[in-house]
């Protein structure tokens, strides 16, 4: 939780004080991943091929927000089930905000069997960045 809630002070911060963002937001993301598993960063994201997605951060930030095509499979409360029918050898993107939660559950999905998974490198605030068009937003209807 001290890491979700640094890791937005420093957001914040560099959003307010025009500091070089993208730079800081990789150091920032450097020094918090373990780099445990495979990273790909936004750009290599092909939609277009077979890949599962899978969000692992809470519930109602996957409401507000998500990848096209995103399963969630949550963090504090992984959804194991939402692995059902999902073959070992099958292409895996997992992704939080940053890459921390989704680097943790890539690290179960591994121990688990799954042979092909991958840590969205920065997260869906990264993919933000990189390639707006591929996060869904939620609209409200009553606007």
């Amino acid at each position: 939780m001290f890491k979700a809630v640094f890791l937005f002070l420093v957001i914040f911060s560099n959003s307010i004080y025009g500091q070089s963002g993208e730079a800081q937001f990789n150091e920032m993301v450097d020094d918090l991943l373990d780099h445990s598993v495979k990273e790909i960063f936004p750009n290599d994201v092909n939609f277009s091929e077979d890949i599962i997605l899978l969000d692992t951060r809470e519930k109602e930030e996957f409401d507000v927000s998500h990848l096209k095509n995103a399963e969630w499979v949550g963090y504090n409360t992984f959804r194991r089930n939402a692995l059902e029918g999902i073959p070992k050898n099958k292409k895996i993107v997992v992704y939080c905000s940053v890459g921390y939660r989704s680097e943790k559950i890539a690290e179960r999905l591994i121990k688990m069997g799954y042979q092909n998974v991958s840590n969205l490198y920065g997260g869906i605030f990264f993919m933000g960045k990189c390639r707006e068009t591929s996060i869904q937003q939620y609209q409200n209807p009553n606007k």
